[in-house]
């Protein structure tokens, strides 16, 4: 997993598990499946706490994470190059960003940034794949 160094390691998505269960009952991602698979899901997470300005990845890089917030939030910019970057999109808690790399396969098609200090929790493509 690539991400920036502005990172601090919270722990595993374990610790946080009551507050994934019911974000991922909620999402439209995740909503659709069997409680088991969630709590499954919630043990491969990795949850960390990000500063103001990180970048979470690029467009263009390639999708071997995808996140859930937890805290704060998340914005997501387009390259346009008549205009420079252009805010696309909100993340707010609760919500995933990243996640349409892993089901295309294709380069991710935003920047994702954390304009506040926030939580997330990301999973490996690895561990959603498996």
């Amino acid at each position: 997993m690539m991400l920036e160094p502005t990172l601090k390691p919270l722990g595993s998505g374990a610790e946080f598990k009551p507050q994934l269960l019911e974000m991922l009952q909620r999402s439209e991602f995740f909503g659709g499946l069997p409680i088991v698979e969630m709590e499954a899901l919630a043990q491969c997470v990795q949850a960390y706490s990000v500063e103001a300005s990180t970048v979470i990845f690029r467009e263009g890089d390639r999708g071997g994470f995808m996140c859930l917030v937890l805290e704060g939030g998340a914005e997501s910019f387009k390259q346009d190059h008549k205009f420079g970057s252009k805010r696309v999109g909100a993340i707010e808690p609760g919500k995933t960003v990243g996640e349409m790399a892993l089901v295309d396969g294709e380069q991710r098609s935003a920047t994702c940034i954390c304009p506040q200090p926030s939580n997330l929790c990301c999973a490996p493509a690895s561990d959603l794949c498996a």
